[in-house]
């Protein structure tokens, strides 16, 4: 795991990847001004 790597916050993320569906992906990279970012999904 790169420290570097930019964090989406929050203990978990997988209830928002189901309610804005392909859209989380594109709303994480404007809000963290990045392409690649880490999440958890499922408390992984």
């Amino acid at each position: 795991m790169n420290s570097n790597m930019p964090k989406d916050s929050g203990f978990d993320k997988t209830l928002s990847i189901l309610k804005e569906g392909y859209e989380f992906v594109m709303n994480r990279d404007k809000e963290l001004d990045t392409n690649i970012f880490e999440t958890r999904v499922l408390g992984e």
